[in-house]
C-alpha cells in the first residue's frame, strides 16, 4: 500500500508498505477520504523523525474484521471514520488502508459524504475533551481572545 512517511530532510514522500493485519480488537479499512489538519504539517516541522506515518483523520470502507471484533457490531462494507495519533509509531491516515479499534470507529451518518466526515473526527475530540477532562484537578480550558 502508498503511505506518506517523513523523511530525514523534513520531506515527505510516497513510499509502499505492506498492508497491516488487524489485531484480535481491530478493523482493516480501505481508505476513501483522509482530512488535512493543521497538526500533520506542525508534526513534521517540530517532533517529527524520519519514518514517521502521516495522517489524522480518516473514512474508510471496512475490508477485513479482527479475530475478536463482533460480527454484529461491525459489517464488512460498513464505511466508518475515526482519527489516529499520524506520526507516532506506524499509524497514518494517509495511507490507502489503516487499522484502528473497532469500538472507537463509527458509522459515517448517511446525510454526510466521506470528504465531510473526513474533516470531523479530531475536531470533534478536540470539542469533547473539556467534557471529558472537567472533573480532574488542574485541568484548565484555554479560549483564545478572553
Amino acid at each position: 500500500m502508498r503511505i506518506a512517511i517523513v523523511q530525514d530532510d523534513k520531506s515527505v514522500r510516497i513510499e509502499e508498505r505492506p498492508i497491516p493485519k488487524p489485531k484480535p480488537n481491530e478493523i482493516l479499512l480501505k481508505i476513501i477520504s483522509a482530512g488535512a489538519n493543521p497538526s500533520d504539517h506542525m508534526h513534521i516541522d517540530t517532533v517529527g523523525q524520519a519514518g514517521d506515518w502521516l495522517g489524522t483523520d480518516f473514512v474508510g470502507k471496512v475490508v477485513e474484521l479482527g479475530s475478536a471484533v463482533p460480527q454484529a457490531e461491525v459489517k464488512i462494507g460498513e464505511i466508518r471514520w475515526n482519527y489516529c495519533r499520524g506520526g507516532i509509531g506506524e499509524k497514518g491516515a494517509f495511507a490507502d488502508y489503516i487499522t484502528t479499534q473497532w469500538d472507537l470507529s463509527s458509522i459515517v451518518p448517511p446525510n454526510i459524504t466521506p470528504q465531510e466526515a473526513a474533516t470531523l473526527p479530531l475536531t470533534l475530540m478536540t470539542a469533547v475533551q473539556p467534557w471529558i477532562f472537567h472533573h480532574l484537578p488542574n485541568r484548565f480550558l484555554r479560549i483564545p481572545g478572553f
